[in-house]
């Protein structure tokens, strides 16, 4: 027997996985006549801390890092991947989207926290190849720490 779910959380990155777990969401919500947040973390602190920094020594042309335009990029990326999430939903779920700016791995674990989420389901793996190279480090991450159950989608 299914439990019944009130809140669902789906954690969102833009890879096929994540569109995986937003259609198995979008199911048990249904079910469960549950609440969906869908999530998706940027972390904007890494940005700064591969700023690039001049390699010459002062009076020199003051350099300023990329940052700004590194970061709308993000955002828009981000509007991008909830828009996609929320074109899977359709009128299917009732549903709320959340942007948080910090670790994916943190921010999942402490937004189930803080909202007594039921359920996360996200992705085995993540967008980049990285996240493929670490084997789903932020999904070792979340089931690990979750204060909830986690469904892992491949």
């Amino acid at each position: 027997m299914m439990k019944n779910y009130k809140k669902i959380l789906v954690a969102v990155d833009g890879s096929e996985q994540a569109e995986a777990a937003v259609k198995e969401a979008v199911v048990i919500s249904k079910l469960s006549d549950a609440q969906l947040f869908i999530l998706f973390a940027t972390d904007k602190m890494n940005l700064y801390a591969a700023a690039p920094m001049p390699a010459v020594s002062a009076p020199a042309v003051p350099v300023v890092p990329a940052v700004p335009i590194v970061e709308e990029d993000l955002d828009e990326e981000a509007n991008d991947i909830l828009d996609r999430a929320t074109a899977l939903i359709g009128n299917e779920a009732k549903y709320e989207e959340v942007r948080v700016d910090g670790s994916a791995k943190k921010e999942i674990v402490d937004f189930a926290k803080e909202h007594e989420i039921d359920l996360i389901v996200m992705g085995s793996s993540g967008k980049g190849a990285l996240d493929r190279m670490l084997l789903g480090s932020t999904a070792v991450s979340v089931v690990k720490h979750s204060p909830c159950s986690v469904m892992i989608i491949k």
